[in-house]
């Protein structure tokens, strides 16, 4: 028999299955619908007095209770329990729910289409799972394609971090609101919880709330445009009112500044007024001195509170606000300085002294504004308020305005003052103007000194002859104190060394003071160029503000130019002089010019070497500056013997001319140098010296001596004596020089012309190795040896070479002319197997050398080893230093014969120049030109015609000159050599 307690207990189980159905699909259809927590109670209560109920039967305790009573109670309420719900009415609850889904899709619509702003519903984990809107910070797309996005994915960090914490909060069921700025923007932002509310989606509920979840709401609004109108409706506000007040402050101060008559009277109406205003405790003034701010006026409370405040270091490493304010030349505000939760250090941090004064007078805020014209900062005013509030930046920027006004202000009464010093500068500088000395100028300026500067002025001149400082004058022992001009390092010799002012403020501390006196404090020192320096120096510590530096400056300047003044007139004064000694210079060298012109004039009538050096100290001695010259020879006898001389009485009798006298005579000296020797005054030289006693004797006072050569060659030395001292300067020094070159050529052209035409001389035959002449080069194309017919110098260091090659070519020549200094070859003419070629060589050739040296070229051949040259010596060279010299050019010359001609026989070589010094160039040049040309050939292979034509002239003027050479040349062979003339040259040829 199945027992009534195993019965209930199946309808107990089953009871509970079905109400626990039952809940689960109400919760899930009905979720508005609250009563299905009766099911799961009533399911829940049954279970567990089932379960009672068997355990109590199984233990046997009150088996009725357990077989009966309780089974039955638990299936009454269960039946009970489900017969409500089944029957309960839901109409009510289906009424609500299509309200509330009509209202969320009306908040649907509202958070899609969020003006200005966003709509985020997110949860626990910051995952959006609904968005809506137009603008989220950071948010470039459409606010809804976010659902689904973390907010640390969707949002840059600036943002989040500002985001976050009130998300956050809101999670945890607490509101936020806050503020949010991204890219130039402003929003309003709250953060609100919906902890446990279901969600629908798209009118049903959705699948994913439960009563668990914690969800949250971010609602985000831009209200940038309504910032911006409210913060200029505020400013415009603030504006008004503070203008109308700083205005009212102003115009009290601008009518007291019309009447203010300096600094300090500036500085009192500023204090006194601005400290007179209600948000104002104090007002303080400060100028600017060096480095200092020095205060000058005080307004409101705490009388001595301006020197604890100032002054303050303006130096770049000074943190106050008067510093900055210098600095920038903009207002500055410190807030929160007169509280003790505000100071940043102790209130009695002596490096911030400004602090002090606030916390004494209790401000909270102070604005210290610079007080400035243009580029110039001239101090600051401090302003001390109670609230931390105060000095809005409006205000600020009108108190900074101010700050400029009283710059104007300042720089207004400066100007009246500079007007007043200048005045008093210009009766100065006429003053000065008539001053003549240095120590005049130094009167003037030291008196004006007290009267324009109030403090006392010396003025120190530098003296070069002894490298030092010397005071000039002084209006003061305290000026007197810095004048000790020897000490380098002293402040004085610094200014003066550098050219750059320097300024002491306080003489106690400061080094490269000589002897500071018991009263000096402050100085300032100004270089006055290379004349001095001028020294101001004050009882006062720090009394050269910049106003007063100035003033120094000027009278610094018109003192300067007082003395550069002085100097220019010393230098005017020094140039006439010179100028006055160029122009006698100049006079004494055109009168030199005029002697040597007739010196050159006298050259040219000479025909031999003695005519052209007696010539040379006849014309010399005729200009009064000179009273005697002579021309000492080279030759190897001593003592040396004159040449010629002309005036100065005995003189050379009376001296010695040994080589050996020390000092040594100046011709000797020039003979052995070979250089210009130059006596200035001969009184000064030893008069143990034979030549200097007897010059003195005979009155000269100076003299100099210049070499007389020419290509190496010596033809002795000039000497000139004058009876005045230092008569020969450097100029006049050059001027004989070219003289000597002039007479040096001179002496060279007669002796060459007398070389040429002597009946007998020294005759060399030399030879030169292969490689070291031009002429071996070009011998080596020929076969036979090359003979030199003719040398002819051209323009620049060229030589044109004519010469006779037998079996020569003229490709061969030019081919072996590319490995040598040849430029140009060329035929000048054939006959047989002789052949006439012309060649220019660029650079020094044997033949001209063999000229330049002092030889006359009798005959050159050359073959491809070696070039051996018969050369006849002019009568003043010496054979033997004629070799040394040509061996310095051509190391491998050697000698190979010498003999002494003494007789008319005359080599090919000495007759060619004996006839070429019988006719003129034109004449040899015609003859030469027919000759090469064929002329004079049978048959003729030129015409006189065609001969003219090549040359350039006309037929007559080539007969005439064929005739007239062809004379000389007869005359030279049969007879004697005389100037007899064939007849008058033709027209053309006249002109």
């Amino acid at each position: 028999m199945v027992s009534l307690l195993s019965v209930l207990t199946l309808v107990g189980a089953a009871g509970f299955l079905a109400a626990a159905a039952l809940a689960a699909r109400l919760y899930v259809e009905r979720p508005l619908f609250r009563n299905y927590w009766f099911s799961w109670v009533v399911a829940t209560g049954h279970l567990a007095l089932w379960a009672l109920a068997d355990l109590l039967g199984r233990l046997g305790v009150v088996p009725f209770l357990a077989d009966s009573v309780v089974p039955l109670l638990l299936l009454t309420v269960g039946l009970g329990a489900l017969l409500h719900i089944a029957l309960y009415d839901n109409t009510g609850s289906e009424g609500l729910l299509t309200e509330i889904r009509t209202s969320e899709a009306l908040n649907e619509a509202v958070v899609d289409n969020y003006p200005d702003g966003a709509v985020v519903l997110f949860d626990a984990d910051l995952t959006v799972l609904r968005a809506g809107g137009d603008d989220l910070p950071a948010r470039d797309g459409a606010v809804a394609d976010a659902e689904g996005t973390s907010l640390p994915a969707l949002l840059p960090e600036p943002v989040l971090s500002r985001v976050e914490p009130p998300c956050r909060a809101a999670l945890d069921g607490e509101s936020a609101s806050f503020d949010l700025s991204h890219d130039r923007a402003t929003y309003e932002a709250r953060a609100l919880p919906l902890a446990g509310d279901p969600r629908t989606d798209g009118g049903s509920p959705t699948r994913h709330a439960t009563v668990d979840d914690s969800l949250a709401l971010l609602v985000v609004r831009n209200v940038t445009d309504r910032e911006r109108r409210e913060r200029r409706l505020r400013e415009q506000r603030d504006r008004l009112s503070t203008l109308d007040r700083i205005s009212r402050v102003l115009r009290d101060i601008d009518h007291a500044l019309v009447g203010a008559d300096s600094r300090e009277a500036v500085a009192r109406a500023v204090a006194d007024r601005l400290a007179a205003d209600d948000p104002y405790r104090a007002v303080t003034v400060a100028w600017r001195e060096g480095a200092r701010l020095v205060p000058d006026a005080w307004g409101g409370r705490e009388r001595d509170g301006a020197a604890r405040a100032f002054p303050a270091a303006t130096g770049p490493a000074a943190t106050d606000p008067g510093t900055r304010a210098l600095e920038t030349g903009a207002a500055q505000v410190v807030r929160d300085v007169g509280a003790d939760g505000g100071l940043a250090r102790d209130v009695g941090d002596e490096t911030d002294p400004w602090r002090r004064s606030a916390h004494t007078l209790g401000a909270r805020a102070v604005a210290v504004v610079p007080v400035r014209h243009e580029d110039r900062r001239l101090g600051v005013i401090a302003v001390y308020a109670g609230r931390r509030d105060d000095f809005e930046s409006r205000e600020l920027a009108v108190l900074d305005g101010f700050g400029e006004t009283v710059g104007h202000a300042v720089v207004a009464l400066e100007r009246r003052e500079r007007v007043t010093a200048l005045a008093d500068l210009h009766r100065l500088t006429r003053e000065l103007f008539h001053a003549e000395t240095t120590d005049a100028v130094g009167e003037v300026a030291v008196a004006a000194g007290p009267n324009l500067l109030g403090v006392d002025v010396a003025l120190l001149a530098y003296d070069a002859a002894d490298h030092r400082l010397r005071i000039v004058a002084s209006s003061g022992e305290d000026a007197t104190a810095l004048a000790d001009g020897t000490d380098r390092a002293s402040v004085v010799w610094r200014a003066f060394a550098s050219g750059e002012s320097r300024t002491v403020d306080d003489l106690r501390e400061a080094e490269g003071v000589a002897a500071p006196s018991a009263d000096a404090r402050s100085a300032a020192v100004v270089p006055l160029a290379d004349h001095g320096v001028l020294a101001a120096v004050s009882e006062t510590t720090g009394a050269f503000d910049e106003r007063r530096r100035q003033l120094v400056d000027l009278l610094a300047a018109t003192t300067e130019a007082a003395l550069d003044r002085l100097a220019s007139e010393a230098d005017r004064r020094a140039r006439e002089a010179d100028l006055r000694e160029r122009n006698e210079r100049l006079v004494r060298l055109q009168r030199l010019n005029d002697v040597i012109r007739d010196v050159d004039q006298a050259m040219v009538g000479a025909t031999s070497r003695a005519e052209i050096e007696t010539a040379v100290c006849e014309r010399l001695t005729a200009d009064d500056r000179f009273a005697f010259a002579w021309i000492a020879g080279v030759d190897d006898r001593d003592p040396v013997e004159p040449r010629a001389a002309a005036g100065g009485g005995t003189y050379l009798e009376n001296v010695s001319f040994d080589r050996d006298a020390s000092p040594p005579e100046p011709a000797l000296a020039t003979l052995a140098t070979g250089e210009p020797t130059v006596v200035d005054s001969l009184a000064d030289r030893d008069r143990s010296a034979d030549w200097v006693s007897a010059g003195l004797d005979a009155g000269f006072a100076a003299a100099v001596a210049v070499p007389l050569s020419l290509h190496d060659i010596d033809y002795g030395a000039l000497a000139v004596y004058a009876d005045r001292p230092e008569t020969f300067d450097e100029r006049t020094v050059a001027v004989f020089a070219d003289l000597a070159d002039t007479v040096a050529y001179g002496i060279n052209a007669r002796e060459t012309k007398r070389g040429l035409l002597a009946a007998g001389g020294t005759e060399l035959k030399l030879a030169v190795g292969d490689g070291e002449s031009v002429l071996t080069e070009l011998a080596a194309a020929v076969t036979g040896p090359l003979r030199v017919v003719e040398t002819r110098p051209l323009d620049g260091d060229a030589t044109e070479i004519t010469f006779v090659a037998p079996d020569a070519s003229l490709s061969a020549l030019r081919e072996r002319s590319e490995r040598s200094p040849v430029e140009t070859v060329e035929t000048v003419s054939d006959r047989g197997d002789e052949h006439v070629f012309r060649a220019t060589v660029t650079g020094p050739v044997l033949p001209a050398e063999l000229v330049e040296f002092g030889a006359v070229p009798r005959d050159i051949e050359s073959t491809e080893t070696e070039t051996t040259a018969v050369v006849l010596l002019l009568p003043h060279v010496d054979a033997r230093q004629f070799v040394e010299r040509l061996r310095e050019r051509y190391p491998s010359v050697e000698l190979l014969a010498r003999r002494e001609r003494d007789s008319r026989s005359l080599t090919r070589g000495a007759f060619l120049d004996e006839f070429e010094s019988l006719v003129t160039d034109r004449q040899f040049e015609v003859l030469r030109t027919a000759y090469e040309r064929g002329y004079f050939d049978r048959p003729r292979a030129s015409s006189g015609q065609e001969v003219a034509d090549s040359l350039g002239v006309s037929q007559p003027t080539v007969n005439y000159h064929l005739r007239e050479s062809q004379h000389r040349l007869l005359s030279l062979l049969f007879g004697d050599a005389d100037d007899g003339s064939a007849g008058e040259p033709p027209d053309d040829e006249a002109a």
